[in-house]
């Protein structure tokens, strides 16, 4: 166990780094700036829409009822679908209040996050070690991880919410970088003992 939390602490740090690099160093990441951007945030908040997410066109819930006919059904379901072939689609994730940019505490949470994904990490590791071979067995290990968690959320988004390519390549990308960082720390501290045993 205390190799796990230490294994979380320095991967952690190594994700966290990581990310700093990535967001501020790297080439990549590129989000435009909304044109008219004042413009769309006074319409935004014109409408009294609360915090959440958004995805544009949604067909609206009472648009379809129990009484309607199945053909009058069919015509607001072809309206909707029409709306969505013409655009524009996108989605939206939207804070009515507002934020300081990049708080003290938002790189704290940040770390505290890093440090459970090294500690998932380490903890899935120590339990197939004795499976994985060397130590560039145990990296390709977390490696995986790295990919499974881009091709199931960043590549997924890109499928199913029309997240641009390159986008979704970059978040993906950046995933598995991070995994192989992380897989290199944590390997030279999640190895079998001798005798057995964890």
């Amino acid at each position: 166990m205390v190799r796990i939390v230490i294994a979380g602490l320095l991967g952690g740090a190594v994700l966290f780094i990581w990310g700093a690099v990535s967001w501020v160093w790297v080439p990549w990441h590129q989000m435009a700036k909304l044109p008219q951007e004042s413009i769309v945030q006074g319409a935004l908040q014109s409408t009294g829409a609360d915090s959440g997410v958004y995805r544009f066109p949604m067909m609206d819930p009472d648009a379809i009822n129990e009484s309607m006919s199945d053909e009058d059904k069919n015509v607001v379901r072809e309206a909707f679908a029409m709306r969505h072939k013409e655009g524009p689609v996108g989605m939206l994730v939207y804070n009515d209040e507002g934020s300081e940019w990049m708080p003290m505490m938002m790189h704290v949470k940040g770390f505290l996050l890093d440090f459970v994904t090294a500690v998932v990490a380490a903890t899935m590791m120590s339990m197939a070690v004795s499976s994985l071979g060397g130590y560039f067995g145990r990296v390709l290990f977390v490696l995986l991880l790295g990919v499974y968690v881009a091709v199931g959320t960043s590549m997924m988004n890109w499928n199913y919410m029309l997240y641009p390519l390159r986008f979704s390549l970059e978040m993906a990308g950046d995933s598995i970088a991070a995994a192989l960082l992380l897989g290199l720390v944590i390997s030279a501290l999640i190895k079998p003992r001798v005798g057995g045993g964890f």
